[in-house]
Order: C-alpha cells, then structure tokens, then sequence
C-alpha cells in the first residue's frame, strides 16, 4: 500500500422490491463521512422506495436516485457507475448493511493499485434460528470465502457480489452489464462480470477486514424459483465462456451425490417424476422444519435445490445436456468450483 490519499467513493445500491431493506442498510452509509455519494437505482418497481429516497435526498445530499426501467441488477449497476462521480465505485446489494469505515477501507486497496477488484465480507444475520434457505445460503459462501484465501485466482472466476468494488473508469471501461447475458439469468451475473474482468486484466482482492452484513431472507417460494434461476443461468454461463469453462455437461448436475440420490435426481429429468418427487421432499422439508429437524431440513432443502438446478439447466438448452456426455471430469468439475453443491 502506498502512502497516497485514498480516492473518493460512490456508493452505487440496485434495488427492486427493497423499501424495507434500504431503510436499515442506507442509515450506515449516510452516516459514513468515507462515503462521498450514494447512488440508489429503483429497478423497475416503486414499492414506496423512491417517496422514501426523495425524502432523504432533501435531507442528505450526498444521496442520489434514478427510476429504471426494470433491466435487471446488473444494468442499474451500470447506470449507478454511468451516474457516479467518485474514482472508486463500491457495488452493494440492498439487504447489505455496511460496517464501520467499509467504504474507506476499500479506497485504501485501490490507492496506487490500478486494475483492482475488491472483494469484501459479508456473513449473514438473522433474528432467531435461520431459515434453511439462509443456512445453505451461508454455509456455501464460506465456502468460496475460504476459497478465495486458498486460490486468489478463484476470486474473479469465480466472483460473488454484493460487497465489491472497481475503479470508475474499469467500470465504464469493462461495463458491468453484458446484453447477452439477459434479465432471465437472475443469478451468475456477478461471476459472467468476474471472468470479463479477468480477460480484461484485473486483479481480483479479498479482504474479511472489508465487513459488512448481509440480510439474508429466502422463503420456500422464492427458494424454489431460484433454485431453477440458478440452473438456467449456469448453462448460460457456459454458453458465453465455452472457451474457459468448457461445456455444461449433464453430469455436473448430481456430481458428489450417493448413488441412490444421483439416480433420483436423474429420475427427476422426467417432469412427472419431478413434480412427485418434489412434492414429498417440500412436504417432508415442512415437517422437519417445524419440528426443529436441522439434518433432514437440509437434506431435503439441498436435494429440492439439486432438482430445480437441473430443471432450469435443461430448460435452458431445450434439453440438449442430455445428449452430452453423462460422465463429468474432474477438470468439468474443478472448472465449476462447486457451483453445484448438495
């Protein structure tokens, strides 16, 4: 590190459907004398957000607001990096509440350092006993926290968002939102940035010290859903970097399972097998989790997801995995970096 100034910091929040979100993750930053604007991008949904950014803006000026056409999370990002006047821009998702002097740590590593993404931390928190949804949620991201301290390389191959940041111009230069990549593809868009990011030359930092909290909540419905998103939005991945990640193949989808799971969620390719099997697991994943059953809660919460993942991948190339081949290397696999987890 250098003995330079820290540059100036944006703060730039996408947010759809987060009114309640923002009015506990806004308050640290407005408060952070480090912050030198916050950009909110209302996302095609005003749920009472913009009378609240409006009010606030009256009373903060640093804080800034733009109504978008409903593009997706990566396109506000772009327009809050289009809109954003600091040499630093620090990307943070809504339900993400910031720690104390965040901001002001992440111009520290961009001080001297060009061509930096910043990676910070940000466990979850929840009132009471988490959801199974937010469990799983949080046992995988330790997952890649670790293993971006034992292969700094996986950091931009494999990026999670909601807590990083890049210079301005890297930024305008790179631009966050890929048009191929479209809205449909709900996740795996802050990891189609990292490897973009990485063919342009960035260097991709992790730093725990770079504290914030994440509000993670997820109920059944949205779990469901994202877990299709999440399948779907892979097999895209691999379509726009063939020549680094290599092909989706079938397999990949029930990698590490035991044999009698994996041949159950093979089973579940066939539609009618899949709605019966997922009724069962979504009626016993209810009954664990009212009784406090943590082991068959995840268990069944992890094949529901398994199942979904598969579906949404299938359905997103119209079934062709299935003529690929049924056997995943370890190279596939090692390339996946535990995208498919149980």
């Amino acid at each position: 590190m250098t003995g330079e100034s820290p540059p100036d910091v944006s703060v730039v929040i996408p947010t759809y459907r987060g009114r309640d979100a923002l009015r506990r993750s806004l308050p640290p930053l407005v408060a952070d004398p480090s912050v030198g604007e916050i950009i909110v991008i209302v996302d095609g949904l005003d749920d009472g957000s913009v009378d609240d950014l409006r009010r606030l803006s009256l009373l903060h000026p640093k804080v800034r607001w733009e109504y978008v056409q409903n593009g997706g999370e990566m396109a506000a990002r772009d327009r809050g990096a289009e809109l954003a006047r600091g040499e630093i821009v620090l990307f943070l998702d809504q339900d993400v509440v910031a720690g104390q002097g965040l901001a002001r740590r992440h111009a520290q590593l961009h001080a001297g350092s060009p061509h930096r993404l910043v990676v910070g931390y940000m466990p979850t928190t929840s009132a009471g006993r988490p959801s199974f949804t937010t469990r799983l949620y949080a046992r995988d991201y330790e997952r890649r926290c670790n293993g971006y301290e034992t292969d700094p390389e996986s950091i931009l191959t494999h990026l999670w968002g909601g807590n990083f940041s890049l210079r301005r111009s890297d930024c305008l230069a790179i631009r966050l939102r890929r048009p191929e990549f479209a809205q449909r593809e709900r996740y795996h868009s802050d990891r189609e940035l990292g490897l973009r990011c990485k063919q342009y030359g960035l260097v991709g930092v992790f730093d725990r010290s770079l504290r914030a909290t994440h509000l993670h909540e997820r109920d059944r419905t949205s779990f469901m859903r994202d877990s299709r998103s999440q399948g779907s939005s892979l097999a895209r991945l691999h379509q726009l970097h063939a020549e680094t990640l290599g092909p989706l193949h079938l397999a990949t989808l029930t990698a590490g399972l035991p044999l009698p799971l994996r041949w159950l969620v093979t089973a579940c390719r066939l539609p009618a097998v899949e709605r019966v099997v997922e009724t069962a697991l979504l009626g016993v994943n209810r009954l664990a989790s009212a009784a406090n059953a943590d082991g068959p809660e995840l268990a069944t919460g992890k094949l529901l997801r398994r199942i979904g993942q598969q579906r949404g991948a299938l359905s997103a190339t119209q079934g062709s995995l299935a003529t690929q081949s049924s056997s995943a290397s370890g190279n596939d696999r090692c390339r996946l970096g535990g995208t498919m987890k149980f």
